[in-house]
């Protein structure tokens, strides 16, 4: 037996070479050309593209469904009751073994001290009703015969020390929770395409104000969420041989005010303070979901390397298993961080909150699994509307940047996409009532230029209750960061902004006819020029010919 294991284990590692260098050559090596656009004109007040089509013909072919995700089918053994206990969930073991009588262990995940490695602690046999001292454990359960029938990784918020601290202060009517979403790589006409239960009830139930003319200011994750939650451009933030343990993130201003704080982040390969950075050497937060995804190598090391070949494989719609590369078990990893979310929003109850999400793997690299958490995040915001909880929270659902595949950037729509992200915002009821000024504000805001450093100054007036009219007057300064608070002046330039001209979407735009006489000779010179550069290499390249001109566009 012993030796059929090593057989099967060997096969499987081969089989895990092979699909990871199918998956990297056929992503990398095959990408084609990306066209730079430069706006040399970026320094003039903005003209912000309007009636963008989500559906337009350009993008759609690169836009498909999905099949329905399909993790695991065997139902959770084990789960936390609402005063944090762990319960056995004695029906389903009956799924497992024919008695319920299973022998159940856990072990609480360590984090050491540095951000890039987990350990275990030692197996502790429980019953039902059982206080885990830690917010992640992983239980195994056994049956009559000793062997294993059930193994998972499981969160709890253990927040007993932190209560008993009395450090933390009640919302109330000028001091609001928190609540942040975020997904990588989805811009907002995306959204509209992929997440429309969700965006439709941000829009028609709560009044949400989405911001069409959010705008990245660098190229990836780490570029755009640093100046968010810092104020601070990316390079004054650190270097890569730092550690970012004393950069001034708002979470730590939160925590001086009575808050407590939460961070939830997957694929830890790549995640945010992670990719090309150290991360953290301490724990940044109060409850921090690291540790967990970390834990799920610790527990199925191949199963998790393996995810990303499977997902490249379900994107070209070849499925090699019965359930997707998205989940760790029997549950997709978005919805692991959004019960823990939300296990948090709830041990606290009416204590103040700052709570920052972030999914790396849902569609950074196939914009299409995007609608695979649709109803996930509808029923999450949902959740929150009818509970009462955004009567006294701020909620920001966003994204870093659009979709970064060259073949969409290099279409007209996209070319704006990769540039423009998502942002929708809600604030409390009361906030409107109280301060009319700062819901006429957004509405206008909602048109205007704008970037993750308004984002920043708006949760510092958030911060500090700062909700009184500023009547702050721009003439020929405009600062880089303003509170959406605030009305943001139409005269507002990229260069303002602190925008790279190579990412400013304020080009203006003009269809031509393909059949127009200077379109054609324009096609006709490139094709000559491309002719003449491939001359001395023609037996390996044909001789371009102009077959005709699809669109064609004045750009200024």
């Amino acid at each position: 037996m012993a030796k059929c294991g090593k057989i099967k284990q060997f096969i499987y590692l081969l089989c895990l070479c092979f699909l990871t260098s199918w998956y990297v050559v056929m992503k990398y090596y095959y990408d084609n050309v990306e066209i730079t656009f430069h706006n040399t004109k970026s320094h003039l007040a903005c003209l912000l593209p309007e009636n963008l089509n989500p559906y337009d013909s350009g993008v759609m072919k690169f836009i498909w469904s999905v099949p329905p995700i399909k993790c695991e089918g065997w139902p959770t053994l084990v789960y936390v009751d609402s005063q944090g206990l762990l319960q056995k969930n004695t029906s389903a073991m009956l799924h497992f073994a024919k008695t319920s009588d299973l022998s159940c262990t856990y072990q609480i995940v360590i984090r050491e001290k540095e951000d890039m490695d987990v350990r275990m602690g030692p197996e502790v046999s429980f019953t039902s009703g059982t206080l885990v001292p830690a917010d992640f454990f992983h239980v195994v359960c056994k049956n009559m015969d000793g062997h294993s029938v059930y193994s998972n990784v499981h969160h709890t918020i253990n927040n007993n020390k932190i209560i008993k601290s009395g450090r933390l202060k009640r919302a109330s009517s000028e001091q609001f929770n928190v609540f942040v979403y975020g997904i990588d790589a989805v811009s907002r006409l995306h959204a509209e395409r992929k997440l429309p239960k969700t965006m439709g009830y941000l829009k028609k139930q709560i009044g949400a104000y989405i911001f069409e003319g959010y705008t990245k200011i660098g190229g990836n994750t780490f570029p755009n969420i640093g100046p968010l939650l810092t104020g601070k451009p990316r390079e004054e933030l650190s270097n890569t041989l730092d550690f970012l343990d004393d950069l001034p993130f708002l979470w730590k201003n939160f925590s001086s005010r009575g808050y407590t704080t939460f961070h939830a982040e997957d694929w830890p390969e790549i995640s945010t303070f992670n990719s090309n950075l150290k991360g953290f050497k301490e724990q940044p937060v109060d409850h921090y979901i690291r540790p967990m995804f970390l834990a799920f190598d610790k527990v199925s090391f191949y199963k998790n390397k393996l995810d990303q070949a499977h997902m490249y494989l379900a994107d070209k719609g070849i499925r090699i298993k019965s359930h997707a590369g998205l989940c760790f078990g029997n549950t997709p990893k978005f919805k692991i961080i959004i019960d823990y979310y939300k296990q948090f929003i709830e041990r606290y109850g009416d204590k103040l909150k700052f709570a920052f999400s972030w999914n790396n793997e849902l569609c950074h690299d196939y914009l299409n699994n995007l609608e695979l958490a649709d109803e996930d995040i509808y029923q999450f915001v949902r959740w929150l509307h009818t509970s009462g909880r955004l009567n006294n929270s701020v909620f920001i659902f966003l994204s870093d940047h659009g979709y970064l595949m060259n073949e969409i950037q290099n279409t007209f729509v996209g070319r704006f996409e990769a540039r423009m992200p998502l942002f929708a915002l809600s604030i409390p009821p009361q906030l409107k009532h109280s301060h009319p000024h700062i819901h006429n504000n957004l509405q206008q805001n909602t048109k205007r230029l704008m970037t993750v450093y308004d984002i920043h100054e708006m949760l510092v007036d958030i911060l500090q209750s700062d909700f009184l009219p500023k009547h702050t007057k721009f003439s020929t300064s405009i600062p880089r960061g303003i509170s959406l608070f605030e009305e943001i002046p139409k005269s507002r330039s990229c260069k303002n902004a602190q925008i790279p001209e190579h990412f400013c979407p304020c080009y203006s735009s003009e269809k031509v006819s393909p059949l127009d006489l200077e379109v054609q000779k324009i096609a006709s010179h490139i094709t000559n020029k491309l002719n003449d550069k491939l001359r001395d290499h023609r037996p390996q390249c044909a001789e371009i010919k102009l077959h005709k001109v699809n669109t064609a566009s004045i750009v200024d």
